[in-house]
């Protein structure tokens, strides 16, 4: 009986116990090198890093080299010097940012206010809302930015009835009406701009300092509690009493030579220079009530008298006469 054959391909047929015996060693063959592959040592191959990307051509983009998101600053987060610790801290800090932007006083007490939960006038919100746009709120919380609870300007009517009450050579009394609302009243003078000279919690206030004899003008404007002033009274005018200097006393004389005699008199009150007078006719003065008077004719007799005087209002009233006689 002939031995079973099988047809292969570009072959021919073929006994079938060589075609297993080949299909067997195929299969031994595969197997050793998959055996061989698994068994040996990985290669360690380096990290991919960014000096390769750049060497390779890749471009980084905003999700970075290889399509995840980037960073062009390290490590995430900030600094946390910077950022405030407690409410004293962003109070500096507010300033140091706004300073140039609003007077550092006033600043100070916009945020100290703000802090503390009290009423902001509308220039004190606007304070507080650019330090809050500078740094941030402060580390405590969102504090509410709450509108002066004693009033607005915007509501008060100006003071009327605006009255001087009694005047001295440096001082004067003034009065008014009370406006609703108001916690307070602001003094101005006329000669010194938007700078008040004075402030009252009442309807009654004296300016001091003043020269006498001279005219200033007075308004007075109501006020918050903030410091917020509305609009101003109708101005006042007023003149200061005038010094009223004493007739000084008929001066003494001595020391007469041919040329020249020393004269004096009693100290005038308020007086803040002398005037001397030769045979009428004023000869000079000086800052105390002693003069020695030069240039006089020898033998000759004159009469001298004198007057206290002060800027305002002017010299004062003259003294009694002293009549001497020069040396031959």
């Amino acid at each position: 009986m002939s031995e079973a054959t099988v047809e292969v391909p570009a072959v021919g047929r073929v006994k079938k116990q060589y075609v297993y015996v080949a299909a067997a060693l195929v299969a031994g063959i595969v197997g050793f090198a998959y055996w061989r592959r698994s068994s040996a040592p990985v290669e360690d191959f380096p990290a991919y890093t960014d000096e390769d990307v750049i060497s390779d051509g890749v471009t980084d983009t905003a999700g970075g080299a290889a399509g995840g998101s980037a960073s062009s600053g390290g490590t995430g987060g900030g600094d946390s010097s910077t950022t405030p610790d407690s409410d004293s801290e962003w109070v500096m800090m507010a300033r140091e940012a706004l300073a140039g932007s609003f007077d550092d006083a006033a600043l100070s007490i916009a945020l100290g206010r703000y802090i503390g939960r009290e009423g902001l006038s509308q220039a004190q919100q606007d304070m507080v809302r650019a330090a809050i746009g500078s740094i941030g709120y402060p580390p405590g919380g969102h504090y509410p930015i709450t509108p002066d609870t004693a009033g607005s300007p915007s509501t008060f009517n100006e003071p009327t009835g605006l009255k001087a009450t009694a005047k001295t050579t440096t001082s004067v009394t003034l009065s008014w009406n009370r406006v609703a609302g108001a916690s307070g009243y602001s003094i101005f003078r006329s000669d010194l701009g938007s700078e008040p000279v004075g402030d009252s919690g009442d309807t009654v206030a004296s300016v001091r300092g003043l020269e006498p004899n001279r005219t200033y003008v007075f308004t007075v404007a109501a006020r918050t509690g903030a410091g917020a002033t509305g609009p101003r009274s109708q101005p006042l005018t007023v003149k200061t009493e005038p010094v009223k200097l004493a007739k000084p006393s008929t001066p003494s004389v001595s020391g007469i030579t041919r040329t020249s005699v020393k004269v004096s008199t009693g100290r005038v009150s308020g007086a803040r220079d002398y005037h001397w007078y030769l045979n009428g006719r004023q000869t000079g003065g000086t800052d105390g009530p002693t003069y020695t008077i030069t240039g006089l004719k020898p033998n000759t007799t004159y009469r001298v008298s004198v007057a206290a005087d002060t800027p305002t209002p002017g010299t004062g009233p003259r003294s009694a006469e002293r009549t001497f006689k020069t040396k031959r």
